[in-house]
């Protein structure tokens, strides 16, 4: 199955709004295999270039010293370094780093409260490694735009009144994490670096550092995997949970994994997530604009962000999970795929 690829063209956002051939691109990627490529995003690729040296920098150092920054195993939203301390990179074949905003005004209850501390956590950079979080600031502030482009693109392709995603975006708690797949020690080619799964937000925007060959499989609603094509500075993105829940299943948080290359492309491969949250108190249900245009019934019950997510993260990282009701829509359909 194609996957389609959309050219921005430079533009800002609301120099999107209205272009519904994009739209359409969008909707039938969404729809269908669960993916688009993104090209014409504006992120210079200086920026780009920064944040991948000084990761490597980092990831380069000895696991004692990484472990130092590690994040914590916790259900509450984390920042840090994600290995194994056993000195050998995580069973999944990565090393990760996770970051996020580092603007926010403490007198404001949304952010001041427990809640808010809770949802927006200090980044924990290595004092060393000033360089790296000088670059990751510049590029999450790239990312932030290119996510408000997308969002407007995304409102496009549902037919929905401007701000239907955007307004949600303000507070939001997305994540940026800097992702390195060693080249040694690998499974044989063919082997999975990244076991099959879906993502828990509303989108994921993905850049993959290699021009030649992505690894990355999505599966489509006919159950055939389909690997996403190397375009020359793209970003991928794909849907979590949270828009599943707002589209009613139209599109799906769609499972994807990561292939091990053949041995000739065996090296290290750098890759940048990031992951879109909105505001943690937004209630997130199907959208009614869309129910009433497609005669549906809602899939799903309101849930409001900040809870669903908790639960979801306990179920991920700790094997947890205790609320089986504001789940059980999700884990039913993943249980069946």
């Amino acid at each position: 199955m194609e996957i389609p690829i959309l050219d921005l063209k430079g533009r800002s956002a609301e120099e999107l709004r209205g272009d519904r051939e994009l739209a359409r691109s969008a909707d039938e990627g969404l729809s269908t295999v669960g993916t688009f490529v993104l090209c014409g995003h504006g992120v210079p690729g200086e920026i780009l270039g920064a944040v991948r040296s000084t990761a490597e920098d980092f990831f380069a150092e000895p696991e004692s010293e990484k472990q130092a920054w590690a994040r914590p195993m916790t259900p509450e939203v984390a920042r840090g370094y994600f290995g194994l301390p056993s000195g050998v990179v995580s069973v999944m074949g990565m090393e990760r780093f996770s970051f996020g905003a580092w603007e926010r005004d403490e007198n404001d209850p949304y952010y001041g409260s427990s809640e808010g501390r809770a949802h927006f956590p200090d980044n924990r950079f290595p004092p060393q490694h000033a360089a790296f979080e000088s670059a990751a600031r510049a590029y999450f502030r790239c990312v932030e735009d290119v996510s408000h482009k997308l969002a407007v693109i995304l409102e496009e392709a549902l037919q929905l009144a401007p701000g239907a995603f955007t307004e949600n975006l303000n507070g939001n708690t997305g994540t940026a994490t800097a992702i390195l797949y060693p080249g040694g020690g690998v499974p044989p080619e063919g082997g999975v670096r990244i076991q099959a799964h879906n993502d828990v937000d509303l989108y994921t925007i993905l850049r993959i550092f290699d021009d030649s060959r992505t690894d990355l499989y999505f599966l489509d609603r006919e159950n055939r995997w389909n690997e996403v094509p190397a375009v020359r500075d793209s970003f991928i993105v794909n849907v979590g949970d949270l828009m599943q829940r707002y589209t009613n299943d139209r599109w799906l948080a769609t499972s994807h994994k990561v292939l091990v290359p053949p041995q000739s492309s065996a090296q290290d491969r750098f890759s940048l997530a990031y992951f879109e949250h909105p505001r943690y108190d937004t209630i997130v249900a199907p959208l009614k604009a869309l129910l009433k245009r497609e005669k549906q019934e809602p899939a799903y019950p309101p849930a409001r962000v900040a809870d669903f997510e908790r639960q979801r993260r306990m179920l991920i990282h700790l094997g947890q999970t205790a609320n089986e009701e504001l789940l059980e829509p999700i884990e039913k359909r993943l249980g069946s795929a």
